[in-house]
């Protein structure tokens, strides 16, 4: 199963230095403990006591969706927000893709199990992985990305950020209409083909992100 996102990011804060962690590992699990405690208090703050994340049929006005979500970092789903897309249609026909990325050139993350941007063992501890990155022909690395039983057992998908929608896929553009969040305009946009075999770890953004689901192949 192929999933296409389109991921936009629309205001930015500052982000937090990183700290070389120095503890020891006993220390390591009370601070986890400590965080997760953390986590839940704050989740219960921001969704109330029964965590249920609020659905919107249709987007709101910006001045709502600033009050209600952006201000008091709630997330939420909105269905029927891009109903009129054209990608909506032709993105579920993988020759439409290939034909219009036939000529570019894009990044393929690689991994060996799937496990993209995350902590993986090495060596008795743990060790922070990104997944290697290969330039290559859309249509050779769409094949990658759906092929589940290569031999080489890879796990790849594709999605570069830093505004790849509107570099390496520039071809689709025009097939998703330009969305503001609210008060302001999308900073970046980036699109994410990926499987089911891939995981990412939980982490933080510093800025306000939409994943728009497109479409879902096979």
């Amino acid at each position: 199963m192929l999933v296409l996102e389109v991921l936009l990011i629309s205001y930015c804060n500052p982000a937090l230095p990183l700290i070389p962690d120095t503890r020891s590992k006993d220390n390591r699990t009370s601070s986890m403990e400590e965080i997760e405690t953390l986590w839940k208090e704050v989740r219960e703050l921001s969704l109330g006591d029964s965590g249920r994340v609020d659905h919107l049929e249709f987007p709101p006005n910006p001045l709502q969706f600033l009050r209600d979500f952006v201000c008091q970092n709630k997330p939420c789903i909105i269905s029927n927000a891009t109903l009129h897309w054209p990608a909506l249609s032709s993105w579920t026909q993988d020759s439409y893709l290939t034909g219009a990325l036939s000529s570019a050139d894009v990044s393929l993350h690689l991994t060996p199990h799937g496990q993209a941007d995350a902590l993986v063992p090495l060596d008795g501890s743990l060790c922070f992985s990104s997944a290697h990155v290969q330039r290559m022909p859309f249509p050779e690395a769409l094949s990658l990305i759906t092929n589940n039983e290569s031999p080489s057992k890879l796990v790849a998908y594709a999605q570069q950020q830093n505004n790849c929608f509107l570099s390496e896929y520039s071809a689709l553009a025009a097939d998703c209409d330009p969305i503001s969040h609210g008060p302001v305009r999308p900073l970046a946009a980036s699109l994410m083909q990926s499987t089911c075999g891939l995981a990412t770890i939980c982490r933080q953004h510093h800025f306000i992100r939409t994943t728009m689901k497109i479409s879902t192949l096979w």
